[in-house]
């Protein structure tokens, strides 16, 4: 029987083409896995902590979703792709996916560390006053040794020493980080005999490069270094010592010495940066609130920003770290987006606990998050 080559090789082509059939239905059968978010760290027992969040990276086709947190824990869902847990014990666990996908089940398992805080500071001083001239040291871990590789950030003015001098009233917190991004952190309180403290609301800046100032009481005074160019809403705070810390109109973010204040987002840089989402024919373009810490000073902020509304009627928040570019403030998330249907944009905004609430002329509800670290 005579074979001609023309034949092996049409025999050749359907051998390749069987096996990169299989080869695709190979492919076409990876389990995809799931994301986890957080950090992976036992709770403060003093503070709400934040669970851990476990997203499963199939998001359609799945009927039911049944969770095993490796610690005895498990949880089932229908529709929602993610579940959170928090571990009250540091270990490796094991953390286990069932999922139904048209009537097949399949698992996935993926093994997580979860690391013990860095230890309390036993020798904390409490809350003290000091005359004018006088200096005291603050050390989160006097007369103890602490664990090694520890970081600390302090507020305000964002050092990193362990130990700092301190001769002028204020709050004043440090956070003890470890290499695997537990932390924790206390604050206290320093008075300076005879001084009065100042309201956070006493520099106001708005319109074209405007300002009032109404620190000392009295008759505001004029400010005339302000960067801003809007016709309606801005907003801008000061520390209980009437500095200002910083202003914006919704759109950028201006330090105390009015530049633009540096963002540690991705996608940000030092010449360009994202704007947010205000506008300038938004009457509340820009709301500033604090955003409380457990047992921390008061150096987050959340940063509001509203749209025109006759625009995509959107309200959207960052978060500002005073203790960040030292002492100057960063940009450390931006922009939580939430979509409105308002009749107006007036906004009265309240925090509780750890996330803000709020009360709107119309309904709110989330939508996607655009940037954050």
């Amino acid at each position: 029987m005579f074979i001609s080559s023309k034949h092996i090789r049409v025999v050749g082509l359907c051998v390749v083409l069987l096996w990169l059939a299989g080869l695709t239905t190979a492919w076409a059968q990876t389990i995809r896995g799931f994301k986890i978010s957080g950090k992976t760290c036992v709770p403060d027992q003093e503070c709400k902590s934040d669970p851990i969040t476990f997203t499963d990276s199939l998001l359609t086709g799945v009927t039911t979703r049944a969770w095993d947190f490796g610690d005895g824990t498990t949880s089932t869902t229908e529709k929602d792709s993610a579940a959170q847990h928090i571990y009250q014990t540091a270990g490796s666990y094991t953390v286990r996916l069932t999922r139904t996908v048209n009537g097949v089940t399949q698992t996935v398992t993926r093994t997580i560390p979860i690391y013990n805080r860095p230890q309390p500071f036993s020798n904390w001083r409490t809350d003290t006053t000091i005359c004018k001239g006088e200096t005291i040291t603050l050390d989160p871990y006097s007369g103890s040794t602490p664990q090694s590789g520890l970081r600390f950030l302090w507020y305000p003015k964002g050092d990193t020493t362990q130990t700092i001098q301190v001769d002028s009233s204020g709050c004043y917190s440090v956070e003890a980080i470890s290499p695997n991004g537990c932390s924790y952190q206390d604050r206290i309180n320093v008075d300076v005999c005879g001084e009065q403290k100042e309201s956070q609301g006493v520099k106001w800046y708005f319109g074209q490069n405007a300002g009032l100032d109404f620190s000392g009481g009295g008759t505001p005074k004029p400010i005339d270094d302000g960067k801003l160019s809007t016709i309606e809403g801005s907003s801008s705070i000061a520390n209980t010592k009437g500095i200002l810390l910083f202003y914006t109109d919704g759109i950028t973010i201006y330090d105390k010495d009015g530049k633009i204040m540096k963002s540690l987002v991705p996608g940000d840089t030092n010449a360009v940066q994202i704007p947010l989402d205000g506008n300038t024919h938004s009457t509340q373009s820009a709301l500033i609130v604090p955003k409380p810490t457990c047992r921390g000073c008061e150096y987050l902020y959340y940063v509001y920003t509203t749209s025109e509304i006759r625009g995509k009627k959107t309200l959207t928040y960052s978060v500002v770290d005073m203790r960040q570019n030292g002492g100057k403030g960063a940009i450390v998330e931006k922009i939580f987006r939430y979509r409105m249907r308002v009749q107006n944009s007036q906004l009265l905004l309240k925090t509780s606990g750890i996330l803000p609430t709020g009360l709107f002329h119309g309904s709110m509800e989330p939508t996607n998050l655009k940037y954050a670290i």
